[in-house]
């Protein structure tokens, strides 16, 4: 059984497993030992429980902008275009009067 994995690293005097998008390279996993092991299994609940999380925050931001969709299209459904929009134009530095 093989997995990919970079490199292993030197962090505060241990070696560290750490799964990245840089250089990766083929690890057989029955040749790691059990502590190596661990840290690969403790790594990849870290990353499940992330990608838990980004999902389910994703899935709320979904549902938000879903209803902010619907609130605008019932709202421009219900605007008469017919009717004229009124603005009052204050004096402003900004506006020519």
């Amino acid at each position: 059984m093989c997995f990919q994995l970079s490199v292993l690293r030197q962090v505060t005097g241990q070696h560290e497993l750490s799964l990245t998008h840089s250089t990766t390279h083929t690890v057989d996993l029955t040749t790691l030992t059990a502590q190596q092991l661990t840290a690969v299994k403790k790594q990849l609940d870290g990353e499940v429980e992330h990608l838990s999380s980004s999902y389910a925050q994703l899935a709320a931001a979904l549902a938000k902008f879903k209803e902010c969709l619907r609130v605008v299209q019932s709202e421009s459904a219900s605007f008469d275009s017919a009717s004229p929009l009124l603005a009052t134009r204050r004096a402003s530095p900004l506006t020519k009067q």
